[in-house]
């Protein structure tokens, strides 16, 4: 998964054009960067807007204004899914999530999760 994060971070910083909109957040990052990263994200003025990140941002993460989800992949469960988009919306307002999945991402996934995304 980390694989994965640092791809799409490789392209979204081409795409960003020097910008510093977005942080990397994952397990292979040392715990002082992973704080860091946390604090700045939870600051209104801070010009970080969005995480790219793996399960590694996830229980125990509890930032109420969080309003959009977006999951490359399918995760591996139902209740992994559901862990992982509630993340979203903690404040009550509303929030969205997206998840773009393909075949190969779904090679892993309970019969459940198959189940959702097919019927999506």
């Amino acid at each position: 998964m980390a694989r994965l994060a640092l791809d799409i971070a490789a392209h979204l910083k081409d795409a960003a054009d020097g910008a510093k909109v977005f942080k990397l957040y994952h397990s292979g990052m040392c715990n002082s960067d992973l704080k860091s990263i946390l604090e700045e994200f939870t600051q209104p003025d801070s010009c970080t807007r969005f995480l790219i990140s793996t399960i590694a941002f996830g229980i125990g993460i509890n930032i109420p204004d969080i309003r959009f989800i977006i999951h490359w992949g399918a995760p591996k469960t139902l209740e992994d899914y559901w862990q992982e988009v509630g993340r979203a919306g903690r404040d009550g307002k509303a929030a969205q999530a997206k998840m773009y999945a393909t075949k190969v991402s779904l090679l892993n996934c309970s019969e459940e999760m198959k189940t959702l995304v097919k019927s999506e």
